[in-house]
C-alpha cells in the first residue's frame, strides 16, 4: 500500500510540473499560431454552390401509362450538368426497375413496365465539378400506373 501511494505520489507531481512547464510556454509548438502553420481549407466558392430540385414534367403523378414504356422528363436545373433518375415499385426504393447515372438530357426512357403495377420514379440534378456536399441536389420524385 506504502509503494502505492508512493506510486500516485510521484505521478501527481510528474502531471504538475507538466502543466506548469506548459502554462509557461515550454510546452507548446514553436510557432504560436498554429493556423499560420496549417491554415484551415477555405471553401472554393466557384465549387459550392447547391442546386435545386429537379421540376418533374411528365408523366403527371399517378397518370395511367398504357405502354411498356414510357419517357419521364423534368425541367433542365441551373448549373447542373447531369442527373440521376430511379424508378422503382415502392415507394422506399428498394426494389428498383430502373436506374440511369451520369445523364446529360432532361428524359429517360423507363422500359418493361408490367400492367397493372404502380411505379415510384425520382430525380437528381448534379454538378460534376461541386465538392461533395454540394453535388447532388434534393430528390423530386412522383409515380405513375402501367395500364
Amino acid at each position: 500500500m506504502k509503494f502505492l501511494m508512493s506510486f500516485l505520489a510521484l505521478i501527481l507531481t510528474f502531471g504538475l510540473s507538466q502543466l506548469s512547464f506548459a502554462a509557461e510556454g515550454g510546452g507548446e509548438s514553436h510557432h504560436p499560431d498554429m493556423n499560420a502553420l496549417f491554415p484551415p481549407k477555405q471553401p472554393d466558392a466557384t465549387r459550392v454552390t447547391g442546386l435545386a430540385k429537379p421540376k418533374l414534367v411528365e408523366p403527371a403523378f399517378l397518370a395511367a401509362i398504357s405502354s411498356d414504356s414510357t419517357v419521364l422528363k423534368w425541367e433542365a436545373v441551373q448549373g447542373a450538368d447531369q442527373y440521376k433518375v430511379q424508378v422503382a415499385t415502392d415507394a422506399n426504393f428498394k426494389w428498383l426497375k430502373a436506374e440511369g447515372n451520369f445523364i446529360k438530357e432532361t428524359s429517360f426512357n423507363a422500359t418493361g413496365l408490367e400492367k397493372g403495377q404502380r411505379y415510384y420514379w425520382r430525380v437528381w440534378a448534379q454538378k460534376s465539378t461541386n465538392d461533395n456536399g454540394y453535388m447532388t441536389s434534393l430528390s423530386s420524385s412522383s409515380a405513375f400506373e402501367a395500364k
